[in-house]
């Protein structure tokens, strides 16, 4: 992500922070040189209850944008990757996964389509719905700190 982009995540962060969560982004961990930077991140993900992948124009070419869904995924968090519509993605990739498409020019179906699985996981009663309900409202914060409509 460039840095107007991170500076949204830096927003969220801090709110959250401020309100009880813990947060840990790629863009503000402390991995030290001559750290294993891969079990640094498992390590992070294994602690978490929630990952929400975010995939820009910038950040598809990391290797490490993959790997760290790779790694949410095979340890079962609660987990959704947010993904421009402009970025060519593997198809097989979407099967399986949560994967929410935005436009920034057009954000409102994705808006409207995380809004419809908050109102489906609100009617459960677990700590996985409660996981959902708040990764679609950052889903939702997200999409709307970064897209173009105003």
């Amino acid at each position: 992500m460039d840095d107007s982009e991170l500076y949204v995540l830096s927003l969220i962060t801090e709110y959250l922070a401020n309100n009880g969560y813990f947060i840990e982004t790629s863009h503000n961990n402390s991995i030290f040189p001559g750290q294993n930077i891969e079990y640094n991140i498992q390590t992070q993900i294994n602690k978490s209850d929630l990952f929400i992948g975010i995939a820009s124009h910038f950040g598809i070419n990391s290797q490490w944008v993959l790997k760290e869904w790779e790694l949410a995924q095979k340890n079962g968090k609660t987990a959704f990757f947010l993904i421009e519509d402009n970025l060519p993605i593997n198809p097989a990739f979407e099967q399986g996964n949560l994967v929410v498409r935005f436009n920034r020019q057009n954000p409102q179906y994705s808006i409207t389509r995380l809004h419809s699985m908050i109102e489906k996981r609100k009617k459960e009663k677990s700590n996985n719905a409660l996981n959902w309900v708040v990764g679609g409202l950052l889903g939702i914060a997200i999409i709307k700190l970064l897209s173009e409509d105003d």
